[in-house]
């Protein structure tokens, strides 16, 4: 979901949960639920009648998350509904954002220092996943930034890694910022079937020694890929026991939370 606190106070505030619909789950916020079988139950089958049993995963019992209204509406209906004031978006003292870039300052403001940036962009939208204000504001605290240019599957690969190669050269010459960037740090992905995790891993080594841990923040624009890309990789470095970043397909702006 989206982080929030949960509480059923004030439907104006972020992480508003009806009362009747948190009354349906246990403490913990999760809720065990299983598909009932059309039909009528009977006690008793007479003889000669055989019995088929049904084995497929459609009623097998599954984990139904406690979510805020607001990702129930995104995740359901896709709509978010009225905006909600306030939460993480708010400036200090009440003040209200005026600008995209105030929202940027306020991100990075809160990321440690010494932490590794990996911007996820979207090559069938480059122009618009791109954010040249969260670029600059990481290289004005001397955050190093790796450039993961995420969903190449969906482009036709007919000569292979010479294809690769000058879709590198594209992405570079389309923005000031991954121009100016040093040419290992931006990485060609699949967040899909895992394409190029192996050369990223390769650059985060780079910036990572063992026996100096540092965070790492995955940023960008709604819809880029960053949740299928955090769980895939955690899947590829032998790290899925850390947990998954719970998202709906086709559906964006739901996640905001951190790796469970």
């Amino acid at each position: 979901g989206c982080g929030a606190w949960l509480h059923s106070n004030n439907p104006h505030d972020h992480g508003y949960v009806p009362a009747e619909a948190w009354a349906k789950f246990a403490a913990s916020g999760r809720k065990k639920k299983r598909k009932e079988p059309m039909g009528v139950p009977v006690e008793w089958v007479p003889d000669g009648v055989e019995v088929m049993r049904d084995t497929s995963v459609k009623y097998k019992v599954r984990t139904r998350l406690l979510t805020c209204e607001r990702c129930y509406k995104l995740q359901h209906y896709h709509r978010s509904g009225d905006p909600v004031s306030g939460g993480f978006y708010r400036m200090e003292g009440g003040r209200e954002w005026h600008h995209e870039a105030e929202i940027v300052e306020k991100v990075v403001r809160r990321m440690r220092k010494e932490s590794v940036v990996l911007m996820v962009l979207d090559i069938l939208d480059f122009e618009s996943s791109l954010v040249p204000e969260l670029f600059d504001a990481c290289r004005n605290r001397q955050l190093p930034v790796i450039f993961v240019v995420n969903k190449v599957d969906c482009l036709p690969t007919s000569r292979g890694q010479k294809s690769l190669d000058r879709i590198k050269v594209w992405v570079r010459r389309m923005s000031r910022q991954v121009r100016n960037a040093h040419a290992s740090d931006v990485v060609l992905v699949s967040a899909k079937n895992a394409h190029g995790f192996s050369q990223l891993e390769e650059r985060l080594r780079h910036y990572l020694e063992p026996q100096d841990p540092k965070w790492i923040y995955v940023v960008g624009r709604v819809n880029s890929g960053k949740s299928t890309f955090v769980n895939r990789f955690l899947w590829y470095i032998g790290h899925k026991h850390q947990g998954t970043v719970h998202h709906k397909r086709t559906v964006g702006g739901v996640t905001r939370s951190p790796i469970p």
